[in-house]
C-alpha cells in the first residue's frame, strides 16, 4: 500500500473538490430560480426582516418549505442574515430574468 504525501493527496482530491463546488453552484442557481418563480424574493423585499411564516403567508406556501429555502439561501451566502436583504446585484439579476421570461 502506497503512502501519499500531503501535496499528492491534495492533487488527487482537487477534481473532487471542483465537482463539489460546481454541484453547490447548480443548487444555488436552482434555489434562486425557485425563489423567483414562487415570489419569495418579491415577498422578501416587501417584508424586511421576515420570518419563514411571514413569507409563507403572502406566497401561500407551506412554512416548512419557505424555512428550508431561507436556510439554503443563508448558507450559500445569498441572504446574509435574517435581517438583511440579498445584495443588490442579485435583485437586479432576478428582475432581468423576470422581464426576459415574460
Amino acid at each position: 500500500m502506497a503512502i501519499t504525501t500531503g501535496a499528492a493527496a491534495a492533487r488527487q482530491d482537487a477534481p473532487i473538490e471542483l465537482l463539489l463546488q460546481a454541484t453547490n453552484g447548480v443548487w444555488d442557481i436552482f434555489a434562486a430560480s425557485l425563489g423567483d418563480r414562487l415570489g419569495l424574493y418579491r415577498a422578501r423585499r416587501k417584508i424586511q426582516p421576515a420570518t419563514s411564516l411571514e413569507l409563507a403567508t403572502p406566497t401561500r406556501l407551506p412554512e416548512r418549505y419557505v424555512r428550508e429555502w431561507l436556510e439554503q439561501q443563508t448558507v450559500s451566502g445569498i441572504l446574509a442574515s435574517a435581517t438583511r436583504m440579498m445584495p443588490a446585484p442579485f435583485v437586479a439579476s432576478a428582475s432581468r430574468l423576470r422581464t426576459t421570461r415574460s
